[in-house]
Order: structure tokens, then sequence, then C-alpha cells
């Protein structure tokens, strides 16, 4: 496919003019999740995104492998991926994704009793492009708005596991800017708590615990009884202590005792990074109602595509020229363009930036080729 640049639209009529730009934000189809957060977002005074975006996959599974699978009723709990994802609007006019969550919904009828009406916040990130004073305040009023929702879809519990990443790993947005620090674990204990405290003070959040009193009070010596979620803490905790169990007998009441005892030390030594908060009402019936179902994306449906997409396609989110362009390429995704019409990204990045990013895919006129090389060796970028 041939690019041309704007200069070439503007000297060239043989060239066809571009059509109305379709990837904005805005321009996504809502749910009724999303409305409900900017309204909370307006009750509480804070800057509203120019969009906040709720997906939902269809039904996933998640298998317990061997050797945790004898000792438990259930071995395949069904859930309900969902990304969340907002965006703003940079001084260029330009769509920038600045925040991303992904969270699971079990439902009232998910096979195995100890998650039902239960939400495992799996993922959450951010990029620091966003220049407002108190830019925290934000992110926590997302989630807040987020769980007062959950809420209103009668889930009771929200399950959070805090994990600061690694240095060189991203949970969500590829490719922070250069400037933008990673949490330690004790900050992002104190963002939490922080969250936790606004929650409560807004009364979304009635109480929250600690793994180690959610155990004893929910009977936890019955592995049946623990909720586990695909890629959180207590699979892999429980699985180590089955093996490391079964190393010392056979004997099925010495094992289930001795992994229970096993399990305890994990969840004391954690109950200060592990939180279970409650968010249901009095009045509130049994049974979560799923939210209403949402244009499918595979990208936006699964953190690890979503990932894998950036990569393949080199996006970044570095600073805003690049951020951007993923993000113009994340809302494409979404919208599922057709080819031809994907042209009109390119043009808006370029007329808005005055710049040439990423665009291997498309054979360029001769200007933006002169230019692309010059942009290349000044910022040292490989595209």
């Amino acid at each position: 496919m041939q690019f041309y640049c704007n200069n070439c639209r503007a000297t060239d009529v043989s060239i066809a003019k571009f059509p109305k730009f379709k990837l904005n934000a805005e321009n996504l189809a809502s749910t009724e999740c999303d409305e409900f957060i900017a309204r909370h977002l307006s009750l509480c005074g804070v800057f509203i995104p120019k969009k906040v975006i709720i997906k939902y996959s269809s039904e996933k599974k998640f298998e317990i492998n061997s050797p945790t699978a004898k000792y438990r009723s259930k071995t395949a709990i069904t859930y309900n991926n969902c990304s969340l994802l907002a965006f703003f609007k940079s001084d260029d006019e330009l769509d920038i994704c600045f925040f991303a969550c992904y969270f699971q919904l079990y439902g009232s009828d998910c096979e195995a009793k100890s998650n039902r009406n239960s939400v495992y916040l799996s993922y959450i990130d951010s990029v620091n492009l966003f220049k407002v004073p108190d830019r925290t305040k934000i992110y926590q009023e997302i989630l807040i708005g987020l769980f007062r929702y959950l809420r209103f879809r009668k889930f009771s519990k929200i399950f959070i596991w805090s994990c600061p990443p690694s240095k060189q790993s991203d949970y969500i947005l590829v490719g922070k800017p250069l400037d933008m620090k990673i949490p330690t674990f004790d900050i992002l204990l104190s963002w939490y708590h922080k969250l936790i405290i606004l929650g409560k003070k807004q009364g979304v959040i009635t109480s929250f615990e600690g793994p180690d009193k959610y155990a004893r009070d929910n009977n936890w010596f019955d592995l049946d009884n623990v909720p586990l979620f695909e890629g959180d803490l207590w699979p892999t905790r429980i699985q180590e202590a089955v093996i490391e169990a079964e190393k010392e007998g056979s004997n099925y009441e010495y094992l289930n005792k001795r992994i229970w005892d096993l399990l305890q030390v994990q969840t004391i030594g954690f109950d200060n990074s592990y939180f279970v908060l409650y968010i249901e009402q009095e009045t509130m019936t049994l049974d979560a109602m799923m939210p209403q179902p949402s244009l499918k994306c595979k990208y936006t449906n699964d953190r690890y595509d979503l990932v894998e997409f950036f990569l393949d396609n080199n996006l970044t989110f570095h600073d805003l020229r690049l951020a951007a362009f993923s993000t113009v390429y994340i809302i494409n995704s979404i919208q599922n363009l057709k080819t031809d019409e994907f042209q009109d990204v390119i043009y808006y990045i370029e007329k808005k930036v005055n710049n040439i990013i990423n665009i291997n895919v498309l054979k360029l006129c001769e200007e933006t080729s002169k230019r692309k090389n010059i942009i290349k060796k000044s910022l040292n970028l490989k595209f």
C-alpha cells in the first residue's frame, strides 16, 4: 500500500483526499460500565478522561493442574476476563492511552463455590504522560468507579495482590518513558492502602482483610474453600505446599494437615500485601450479574495478546509521539478498520506531530522517506 504525506495530497490533485478521521477514542462504542465510571468521576469532581472503555471477553476456563487437582472437587473454573483502558487528549489533540487494567469476573454460577461473586484485579498499569497535578487520584477514582459498578452488578468481593513489576517487564503498556520510576514494593503497597481508604470513605468498600484471617474464617484446611484465580498467588503456593507435603508422607489426613500448615505460613507472610475487599451491601442478593457484553477484541480481551501485539508491531509508550501511534493501533484493533482506511491513522499522526513513526507496512512517498531517515538518525530509533 502506498503512503502519501499531507504535502503530496495538497499538491497533487490525482491523489485522493483523506476521509474524516475515524479513529478517535470518543467514537468507540460505550458500555454500561464505562458510562457508570464516567458518572462516578463527574460526581467526584476529578478530571474525566476523554474515554474509558471496558471490554469483556467470552468465557475462559482456568484449569487447576496436578498435583493440586486431586485435592479439589472442581478442577476447571470459568470466568470472564475483562480490560479497562482510559484515554486523554494531548495538546496536539492526539488520543493517549494512559491507564489500563485487567480484571477477572467469577459469577454466581461459577463451578467453584469459593470463587463465586468474586473479582480478581489481575493487572494495573499506567504511563506518566498525563501531566496533571494529582494523577494518582484519577487512577484511584477510576478503580473506585469500577468497584462501585461491580457492586451494582452484585459482586461481593475483590481480591488484589500487590506485586510490583520487575525492572525489565511491563504489565500492559509496553515501553515506559525513561523518566518514569517503577514503584517499589513499599510504594505500591502504600498506593493500595490509599485506594482502600478512599473506597471506604466513599462507602464503596465496606471492609477489607488479609489472607490470614480470610483463610481461617473460610476454612482453607479444605482446599476446595480456597478461591483460585488465574495468574494469582495462591495456585502456585498451594502447588508448592502439596509437592512439599507429599515428599514427607502419603497418609491423607497427614497430608491435609501438612498442606494447611505450609499454606498458613504463606498466608501470614503475604498478610500485608494481599487484600480481600468487601463491597457487598446488606440488602444485596447472592446472584452476581455479568455486565452487558461488549464488542469483542482479541488484543484487549487478553493481557498476553495485547503485550504481544505491542511487541510484534514495535509499539511503545516512551513519549507522547510513540504513545499516540500505539494508542491509535489499539483503537484500530477495536474498530477493525479496513486496510485502506487504516492509512488514515498514518496521516493523522503525520499531520499532528509533523513526524513519521513505525510504518514499515507502507510504501512511502519520496519526501516522507527522506524525513523518516532524518528522524531515525536523530532519535537513534529502529523502525
